[in-house]
């Protein structure tokens, strides 16, 4: 949840609620074990956060540089 309201609070976020990046959305909802009836389609978007290695920029942003 914490780089989720880190995304929203930088910007990230459309006024609608979409993620900007549709990679942030998946590998997010991914990490905390999320899943929606209806997106079975963003895991492969996951995948492809966690190939490229976005979880690890999203831990460093929103997780490491708050402690």
């Amino acid at each position: 949840m914490r780089i989720i309201y880190g995304l929203i609070a930088d910007g990230q976020v459309n006024p609608d609620g979409t993620f900007k990046n549709p990679l942030h959305m998946a590998v997010a909802l991914d990490m905390q074990d999320t899943r929606i009836l209806g997106m079975e389609g963003l895991e492969p978007l996951a995948k492809e956060a966690y190939d490229k290695k976005i979880d690890q920029d999203l831990i460093d942003t929103y997780i490491t540089k708050n402690r």
